[in-house]
């Protein structure tokens, strides 16, 4: 059994990849835009935070940010939740240590034997490259079956990242960006 001693967080962060159709000028145009009088606002309870808080913490993260980059995209949905039922396969690497432990035993761990860890480590390479591959794939894939129907094709994207850590619950949980196109990645 594994004990931990110290401090034990339970927080959760997500990013939002959020498209914008043009960047808003001011706070009042990003308030529109992210909360319009027709809208559609799901908030269970605003606790101390009012929309114009949200929208003020919005606009000052929009305005450090910059717009991203395809590749900044890719490797945002290769994180979190997205990618989770990608599995790397160790097959290789198993049958290496199945080998190696016939021939030294279990006392001494792998990486202290100079030519079984070469091999564990080159098929270790093996394995992560190869869930990599099958990570930009699944990437690839999501953004052509999806980004035109999510609303993101052609627009100006921004992430944003809110951790229920440091007091943003309501920005993580809450579907602020639920009038504009968007996903989020929950980084549980």
């Amino acid at each position: 059994m594994k004990i931990r001693n110290g401090f034990v967080s339970n927080s959760s962060s997500s990013s939002f990849i959020v498209g914008f159709e043009k960047i808003p000028m001011t706070q009042a145009e990003l308030k529109d835009m992210m909360f319009p009088p027709s809208g559609y606002m799901k908030f269970n309870e605003l606790d101390n935070l009012s929309i114009d808080v949200i929208v003020a913490r919005v606009w000052s993260d929009l305005y450090i940010l910059k717009p991203v980059k395809s590749c900044a995209i890719d490797e945002e949905l290769s994180n979190g939740d997205f990618v989770y039922h990608i599995q790397t396969d160790y097959t290789e690497v198993d049958a290496i240590d199945k080998k190696y432990e016939k021939v030294y035993g279990v006392l001494k761990p792998w990486h202290e034997h100079e030519d079984w860890a070469k091999e564990h480590r080159e098929a270790s390479d093996r394995a992560w490259a190869d869930y990599h591959e099958k990570v930009k794939a699944e990437v690839k894939k999501f953004k052509k079956d999806n980004w035109k129907k999510l609303g993101l094709a052609g627009k100006i994207i921004f992430c944003f990242n809110y951790s229920d850590n440091k007091g943003e619950e309501l920005l993580e949980h809450e579907d602020i960006f639920a009038n504009l196109p968007h996903i989020q990645i929950s980084h549980h």
